[in-house]
C-alpha cells in the first residue's frame, strides 16, 4: 500500500507541476496581449493506470483510466467560460473544431467532427459511441457510450513482442470486458459497431513480425488465439 500511495503521490505531483506551467503560459499570453484573442485547447493524449487491474502504466489498456482524458477549451475573451458539456467526443474532433472556430475548412475524408456548437452553447448531442484504439503490439479497442464502456484486448500475432508476452502469460487470450451496468444487448450492439468502425480505418502496418515456432503456436492456441497465421 505504501508503494502504491507513493506512485500515486508522484503522479499527483506531476499533475500539479503541469498545472503551474499552464498558469505561467496563460500569464505569458496575457502579458503579451494575446490571451483574449486566442483559442486555447488543453487535452491529454492518454491517462494513466495507477494500480487498476494490477497495472502501472499507460500502455496496456483502453479503459476509462487511460481513455477518459481532460479536454478544456477557452474561447477568445473567455466566452462561455465554466460550461461543462456531457456529450462524447474523441481527440480526433479537436482539429476540425479549431478549424471551424478560426473560420477555416476541415479537409475531406477525416474522422473528426467539430464540437464548436457545444462551445457556443448550442444544442450538442455528441457522438453515440466514442472509440479508442491501442498499440504497442497489443490489439486493444474501446467503445464508450453514455452508459458505459466495452473494451477488447488481444494481441497482434505479428508483433515483435508477441513471444515475450505469450511466454510470460502477461496477457490473456482475446477477451471483452464491460463496465458494470452495460447490459448484454448493449454489448452485442457495441461489438457490431466496433467491427464497422474498424473497417473505416486504414490497414495497420505490422512490419516483419515475429517468427512463429511450433512452440509459440501451441502457446498462442492455449491463450485463445486459434487463428494463428503461418
Amino acid at each position: 500500500d505504501a508503494d502504491v500511495n507513493l506512485i500515486r503521490g508522484v503522479y499527483d505531483g506531476a499533475v500539479a507541476y503541469a498545472d503551474v506551467q499552464l498558469g505561467l503560459f496563460l500569464a505569458g499570453l496575457q502579458a503579451r496581449g494575446v490571451l483574449d484573442r486566442a483559442v486555447l485547447v488543453v487535452f491529454s493524449d492518454h491517462g494513466e493506470q495507477l494500480g487498476e487491474d494490477g497495472v502501472f502504466n499507460h500502455c496496456c489498456g483502453v479503459a476509462d483510466e487511460e481513455s477518459h482524458v481532460v479536454l478544456m477549451v477557452r474561447l477568445p475573451g473567455g466566452a462561455g467560460g465554466g460550461r461543462r458539456v456531457d456529450g462524447l467526443v474523441e481527440l480526433v474532433d479537436v482539429m476540425p473544431t479549431v478549424l471551424e472556430l478560426v473560420g477555416a475548412v476541415a479537409p475531406a475524408g477525416i474522422h473528426g467532427r467539430s464540437f464548436a456548437a457545444a462551445l457556443r452553447g448550442e444544442p450538442f448531442d455528441g457522438r453515440g459511441v466514442a472509440y479508442t484504439v491501442g498499440g504497442l503490439g497489443v490489439r486493444m479497442l474501446g467503445a464508450r457510450t453514455a452508459d458505459g464502456r466495452l473494451t477488447y484486448s488481444g494481441m497482434r500475432i505479428s508483433a515483435p513482442i508477441a513471444p515475450d508476452i505469450v511466454e510470460s502469460a502477461a496477457l490473456p487470450g482475446p477477451s471483452f470486458h464491460a463496465t458494470p451496468g452495460l447490459g448484454a444487448e448493449a454489448q452485442v450492439s457495441l461489438r457490431t459497431d466496433m467491427v464497422g468502425w474498424m473497417r473505416t480505418l486504414a490497414p495497420a502496418t505490422t512490419g516483419d513480425g515475429a517468427p512463429l515456432t511450433e512452440g509459440l503456436k501451441t502457446k498462442l492456441k492455449e491463450h485463445g488465439y486459434w487463428d494463428v497465421e503461418p
